[in-house]
């Protein structure tokens, strides 16, 4: 927690600076009452959460998914600037195995997360055009991508046909029942697709073809 400040300004410059943030970026025009309320709301939040990224934890403590998620909302209200700015801590948020998540989190923990945070950054090149903040991904990029291809095919479920294809980690057990959790498979595919994408823009075509032919097989 940080201490409260000395000073704090008054309600009205307040209320002044934050019309001020947010009249950057997309604008829509809502008659007036709780949808526009609510809305512009949300939209103060996105950049509080921003504020909060360099903190410890993606985006303000969310999951690494609802972090990619709120990355992409960010870009989609047109805070382009402030979701680069947050792509820049994902190579802190790798494992040395090529997986993303929290310090001392398990790839059972959030099967899914890699596949997410590659998705939030295809988003990010397909709605600014911008490769500049993407260019010192590629490593990540890449190693992302190696992850989720490397834990489809772990041994341990080899023998499993209901599984074939999906990730290890995507069979949750409890109890005496046992399910395939296909929405982290389906994050997986889609990051493959986006990280496709993103290293051949980059220029990395090999790479690019690589996690291509992944999300095909």
């Amino acid at each position: 927690w940080l201490p409260p400040p000395d000073s704090l300004p008054a309600a009205a410059d307040a209320a002044r600076a934050w019309h001020a943030q947010t009249r950057r970026g997309c604008q829509v025009e809502l008659p007036p009452g709780r949808l526009a309320d609510a809305i512009e709301a949300n939209r103060r939040f996105l950049l509080l959460s921003h504020s909060r990224a360099g903190e410890g934890e993606l985006l303000g403590g969310h999951s690494v998914a609802g972090s990619a998620s709120l990355l992409v909302a960010l870009d989609q209200w047109g805070f382009g600037v402030e979701a680069a700015e947050i792509m820049e801590d994902f190579p802190a948020r790798q494992h040395l195995d090529g997986r993303i998540g929290r310090p001392r989190s398990s790839s059972a923990e959030e099967p899914g997360a890699n596949g997410a945070v590659l998705w939030a950054i295809g988003e990010h090149h397909r709605l600014t055009g911008d490769l500049g903040p993407l260019r010192p991904l590629v490593t990540m990029i890449a190693r992302s991508a190696g992850w989720i291809e490397r834990e489809r095919h772990r041994s341990s479920r080899d023998r499993d046909p209901i599984a074939a294809g999906l990730l290890v980690s995507g069979r949750r057990t409890s109890g005496d029942e046992t399910a395939c959790c296909y929405p982290d498979s389906l994050w997986s595919l889609r990051g493959l697709l986006d990280a496709a994408e993103v290293l051949r823009a980059t220029g990395e075509e090999e790479a690019g073809a690589t996690a291509a032919s992944w999300a095909g097989a």
